[in-house]
This record gives structure tokens, sequence and C-alpha cells, in this order.
């Protein structure tokens, strides 16, 4: 892989949101999501080995992972437009590579977002109008999901983004289709017959395809700004599903941005233009205060709108090629 540097943007002098500046630590589990990364020193962030791309079987469009463990599930769009989304599990091999299992379907829609929490499965996507629909499953040891009997209705909005830890789920969304957007989040836990009770929405920031990672209590969001600035929100979820955001920052220039947590290092991926072209990444660390410290980018893989997800050492993502191809993509700190 050449790896070409790119100029890392300042994350510290951005002009935050009165959410995004607060810093009254005032609960346990705020506290509890941050207590560890006081004692963390601002090493150079990891970089990424990355193995070959492999291309997923059958078509696709938007492809979106998560992994959790040694699982991993990947949902898409069967066509370009509104129509079939389909779901495959893999598994993750000590090379970090998955080994993806076949394809199924399992509702119609666009844009779908998916988190997995041990054998917990949720799923948010666009239907139609700009509503917001979720599906909740268990992952079998089959590979197949045992999905609950209907999606359930969320509420309105586009470009959703769902992220799970243990029993808490977190997703954001754009309120219309304008750029900017009012962006939002809505909270929420999973129950032990595996629904999830969700929160009211709260608006947190403005911006464009927001992308949100979880890793315990702690949250970081990143989205697209104004002339194609990319920008982060950090922040640790609170009691009663609320989310208390420390920091605001701008991290980087592109469009579609991804997000992962693997422990104190974050890791994003971006594209570098608005269409099929170069894809870039970088990692950072995320600091006590919640600032995140950023490395250099650079540039992995050709393709467009990629995901990416952490488990351990490995990093999975995928990404669409040329039109209706979607490919997969492992690499390792």
């Amino acid at each position: 892989m050449k790896t070409t540097n790119k100029s890392t943007l300042t994350t510290n002098n951005s002009q935050p949101t009165n959410l995004a500046k607060r810093r009254n630590f005032t609960t346990l589990s705020l506290i509890a999501g941050l207590a560890l990364l006081a004692f963390m020193t601002a090493n150079a962030p990891a970089q990424v080995t990355w193995g070959k791309a492999t291309r997923l079987s059958g078509a696709g469009y938007t492809a979106h992972v998560a992994v959790d463990g040694q699982n991993a599930v990947e949902v898409h769009q069967l066509d370009s437009g509104l129509g079939n989304l389909e779901y495959r599990t893999g598994k993750v091999m000590t090379t970090g590579a998955v080994r993806w299992k076949a394809v199924h379907k399992y509702d119609s829609g666009l844009s779908p977002s998916v988190a997995l929490s041990g054998t917990n499965v949720v799923e948010i996507h666009e239907g139609t109008g700009g509503s917001l629909w979720y599906h909740t499953g268990q992952l079998l040891a089959t590979g197949t999901i045992k999905w609950a009997a209907a999606a359930i209705h969320l509420e309105g909005g586009y470009a959703p983004s769902v992220a799970a830890a243990g029993t808490q789920v977190i997703e954001v969304h754009q309120a219309s289709q304008s750029n900017p957007s009012a962006l939002w989040y809505t909270s929420g836990q999973f129950n032990p017959n595996g629904t999830i009770t969700f929160s009211a929405a709260t608006q947190y920031d403005n911006g464009f395809a927001p992308a949100v990672a979880l890793a315990g209590a702690t949250i970081v969001e990143v989205h697209e700004g104004a002339s194609g600035a990319l920008w982060y929100n950090s922040g640790a979820v609170q009691a009663g599903n609320s989310i208390h955001f420390l920091e605001k920052g701008q991290f980087d220039s592109g469009f579609a941005p991804t997000v992962a947590i693997a422990g104190p290092t974050i890791m994003e991926a971006h594209q570098a233009d608005e269409g099929q072209g170069p894809m870039w990444y970088s990692t950072g660390l995320l600091q006590s205060n919640g600032t995140i410290v950023w490395g250099s980018s650079a540039d992995y893989q050709s393709g467009a709108l990629p995901s990416i997800a952490i488990a351990g050492p490995d990093v999975v993502e995928v990404h669409q090629g040329d039109p209706g191809t979607l490919w997969s993509l492992a690499g390792q700190f």
C-alpha cells in the first residue's frame, strides 16, 4: 500500500455549541466512561496495516458493517434507490479478514445501518417520506439473524447511524435532506426480550451524513460540515439515557465519514471527494477532556461510502466499488 500524508486540521480551535463545550461531570456514568482516559498519554495514534480488498457476493449499495468479538454483520440496499434490504453475517478470522456467509433479504428501504452487541442486533433504515424504522434481532449460531416480527417506527429523519455497547444503543440522523441539516440523536436500552426503549430525539448539532460509535459510555460522532469540512463530537451517556457532549472539533476535510472506537483509539474513514475515488483513514487518541489528538490521514483504498468497525486489533471495512459492487477490506493495528 502506498501511503500519502494529508494535512491534519486543527481540532481544538473550532467554535463549539453550548452542548459541546460543557465540562460539568455530573453523573457516575460520565465519570465511568472517561476515568481511565485521565491517565492516558498523548502517544502517536496507531496505524493500520491493510490487507487486500475482496468483492462481496451479489450486488449492493450503501453498505454498513458492525463487529463484536468474532461476529460481523453487514447490511445494504440491493438497488441504488428504495428497494430490498439485505444482510449477511460473518466470522472474523485471525488475520482480521471476514469469512462472509450467504445474503438474506430482511426488509425494504434506504440507507440501512446496523449495530451488534453480543447476540443482540439492531438495524435502522429510512422508509418512505423521511420515516425511520428499526428492527431488532438475535444472531444465531447458524449465522442467520432471527428478526422480531416487524419493523418499528422510530421517528422522522434521514441518513441514520446506529451503535451499541452492552445494553446501550445510540442512534443519530439528519432531520432533513438539506445540507446542512439539524442533527438529532436518540438513545435507548435493549430490554431482556430484545426490544429497545428509545428516548425522545434531541438536537445536538448541525451538519450532514452523521455517523456514531459507542464504547462503554463513551460516544464519538462524526459528520460533514460546510464546504467538505469534517467534524467530530465526543461525549458520554448519562443516567436517563441523555448524552453529555464534551468537545467539538474539525479533524479533516472530505465526505461520507465513518467512525469506530477501540479503547481510547478512535478511527475514522471518509471519501476524499463527493463521488467514487480515493478513500482516507486516520486514527486518534481520545483525551480525558473529550478532545481527540488525530494523526495524519492516509489514502488506503479507492471506492465510496466506507463503513468501519473494530474488534480488538482487527479493523473490518466495507465500501461501494463500481456501481452495484460491494467490497470488504481487513486491517490490523
